[in-house]
């Protein structure tokens, strides 16, 4: 069967007909559906329109949309679907027009209400906090342990919120990493890739916890304040450290290391051995300032 095409007069799509299809589309001079889509939504009251049907069918049927009654249920993205999403130009949402327009629908009027606002309004307080102790429950469960997309993966740079940069071409997350690499003299390597996760459980949730260092291949290093080394946390990560080591005739070890002075970053900065994100390069101009005033 012959596949015929037709280019979109409004974004200059082209997208494939059937022969009844092409010769109605040039005839009537038709876009591509997106572009009739738009057309039609932007007809006057076909906002209000669509919005009274769809309230008419959630009042009939709550959960027309939930479970298995979700046209997307148990399905998941092919890897195709994936990469076209992820290569999707979304740069018009850095653009003025959009940021302005995101700040009109969540201002005044316009703004829409709160889901616990909804619940409220229907089914008074007592049913709405019920509800929303069901569903912060629900999120937190859909967001912990293997439910998390960030799950067996290690934190991304730019995470957390100590001083970060590269040091050497190797990312840093606190001045206190930094410092225990400047000063070590042992071989030494980071510890972020899948192979390195140490598996424990925490609030009944199963997470993966992943060192700083590995030290000369046989003893896994910590970079940790001291006032955090007895919080329940970090005490389970580091019990689970512990009996990994032990498998492996490893040793492990927190450490609190002394943050190396200004005059010395600044130095491997001038051999262009460091290089701090731009935030930190300012705050550590700012702090070399106070040093010396002080």
């Amino acid at each position: 069967m012959k596949q015929y095409t037709r280019t979109c007069p409004t974004c200059g799509t082209i997208f494939p007909l059937t022969y009844m299809g092409w010769w109605l589309s040039t005839k009537r001079n038709g876009g591509c559906r997106s572009c009739a889509g738009k057309k039609t939504a932007s007809r006057p009251g076909e906002k209000e329109r669509r919005s009274q049907v769809l309230k008419a069918l959630y009042e009939k049927d709550p959960t027309r949309t939930s479970g298995d009654k979700n046209g997307f249920y148990g399905r998941l993205h092919t890897n195709q679907t994936k990469s076209l999403l992820a290569v999707k130009d979304k740069s018009y949402t850095k653009t003025p027009t959009f940021s302005k327009a995101i700040k009109k629908g969540m201002n005044g009027k316009t703004n829409r209400k709160s889901t616990y606002q909804c619940w409220l309004e229907r089914y008074g307080q007592e049913e709405a906090d019920r509800r929303m102790v069901i569903l912060r429950k629900k999120h937190s469960t859909n967001a912990s342990g293997r439910n998390n997309h960030m799950y067996g993966r290690p934190a991304p740079q730019g995470s957390g919120n100590g001083w970060k940069g590269w040091y050497n071409g190797v990312f840093f997350r606190s001045l206190r990493e930094l410092s225990f690499r400047v000063t070590t003299t042992q071989p030494y390597r980071t510890m972020e890739t899948a192979k390195d996760a140490i598996p424990y459980i925490w609030r009944d949730v199963e997470r993966n916890y992943y060192p700083d260092f590995l030290v000369d291949e046989k003893q896994i290093v910590e970079i940790k304040p001291k006032r955090l080394w007895n919080t329940p946390l970090i005490t389970v990560k580091r019990l689970a450290a512990e009996e990994y080591c032990r498998n492996r005739g490893w040793t492990y070890q927190m450490i609190d290391p002394d943050i190396i002075p200004p005059s010395t970053i600044q130095t491997i900065i001038q051999e262009k051995r460091l290089v701090f994100v731009p935030k930190y390069q300012i705050k550590f101009e700012e702090w070399v300032k106070a040093t010396q005033t002080s």
